[in-house]
């Protein structure tokens, strides 16, 4: 299994910028279940981190908490 980074480095000359995929920022289509899905799954794992605990969360997250 292929894991997703956590940063995107571009580089101009010298100069390293990073961004960030913090998937609280990532925009979703409120019409495209598997992309909120998708979402939901990708904050149980950035929240779990740096922990050694394996996240926990639903199987099926359907709800989006950052809608609120």
């Amino acid at each position: 299994m292929r894991r997703k980074k956590a940063s995107r480095e571009t580089r101009t000359s010298n100069i390293v910028r990073v961004q960030r995929r913090d998937p609280e920022d990532r925009p979703v289509d409120p019409g495209d279940p598997q992309a909120k899905r998708e979402k939901m799954l990708d904050k149980t794992i950035a929240d779990s981190f740096p922990a050694s605990d394996p996240p926990s969360s639903l199987p099926n997250p359907n709800e989006d908490s950052f809608s609120r």
